[in-house]
């Protein structure tokens, strides 16, 4: 992306939230809006395309509405497994991988999986927590997600640290990232009790 372009996006998705949505300061104030896209525009110049559409999305995301958000595409790096929160921790429930499956995440590269969460939390829109614990979920498999919570500067892979809830045995793997996600290697029963194929990108 061009500076033109970066700056372009960031006026479009700001017009569109401010004078398109129904209600755009449900939560949040209109200066908050506005010091946020400033604040977004100093940043672009560093940005590639996945750090821009990040950095927008935490505009986006002030509105508290999960319905509104700002994609970058798929054409990005994916961990081949997708995590399901199940009683406050991160579970492996979907990996090519079939050591991994059922396994709970303990960390990424280092990274405490509740610590994820938090970090992910600016540039998730939500609702209510339990939304937002999910997609931050879905989004720890994604390298420039973790790239932008500060727990990777590659994008090819990752560290993964887990614990067996069965036995409490612990270990941790080099996981290495895909281009994109092949749903055919994963428990398609699992995927159905999620009651959708997870999306890659909201």
């Amino acid at each position: 992306l061009t500076e033109e372009e970066k700056q372009a996006a960031l006026e479009e998705v700001y017009h569109q939230l401010t004078k398109v949505h129904p209600r755009p300061y449900a939560h949040t104030s209109e200066k908050t809006l506005r010091e946020k896209r400033e604040e977004v525009a100093a940043r672009l110049p560093k940005l590639d395309r996945w750090g821009t559409a990040l950095a927008i999305q935490e505009m986006a995301a002030l509105l508290g509405d999960g319905h509104t958000s700002v994609s970058a595409g798929t054409a990005g790096h994916y961990l081949p497994f997708w995590l399901r929160e199940v009683e406050g921790q991160y579970v492996l429930w979907a990996a090519e991988d079939e050591e991994l499956r059922g396994k709970v995440l303990v960390a990424i590269n280092g990274v405490a999986a509740e610590e994820l969460a938090q970090r992910l939390r600016p540039v998730i829109s939500y609702e209510n927590e339990p939304w937002m614990r999910q997609c931050a979920g879905e989004d720890m498999g994604i390298m420039e997600y973790l790239r932008y919570a500060g727990a990777a500067q590659r994008l090819d892979g990752a560290q993964v640290a887990w614990r067996d809830p069965v036995n409490g045995e612990e270990g941790e793997q080099w996981v290495e990232a895909q281009a994109d996600i092949n749903v055919n290697a994963v428990p398609m029963e699992a995927l159905r009790q999620h009651g959708r194929v997870p999306t890659l990108m909201r």
